[in-house]
């Protein structure tokens, strides 16, 4: 999931980035996504790809690291990523 901001809303819209079908950004950013949904956003086009190619790296890597070690935690792995530790 990643995190965005409505325009004209205070809290944050958090959307699964599998969904999104299409991008376009003018004035505002519009998310489209494969449902037929679409939501009027703050951020611009390039910072929305950043960040899902960041959540993706993010699954990719505690993926592999639960494939190498079935012991291995990734509550704690994906919590310290996302309060930056």
């Amino acid at each position: 999931m990643i995190q965005l901001t409505r325009l004209r809303a205070e809290e944050p819209l958090y959307l699964n980035e599998d969904l999104i079908e299409r991008l376009e950004g003018h004035h505002e950013t519009t998310v489209w996504l494969t449902n037929g949904d679409h939501y009027v956003v703050t951020e611009r086009p390039k910072e929305i790809f950043a960040r899902i190619v960041e959540a993706r790296a993010i699954t990719m890597a505690a993926a592999h690291r639960l494939a190498a070690d079935p012991a291995f935690d990734h509550n704690l792995y994906l919590g310290a990523i996302l309060e930056g530790e």
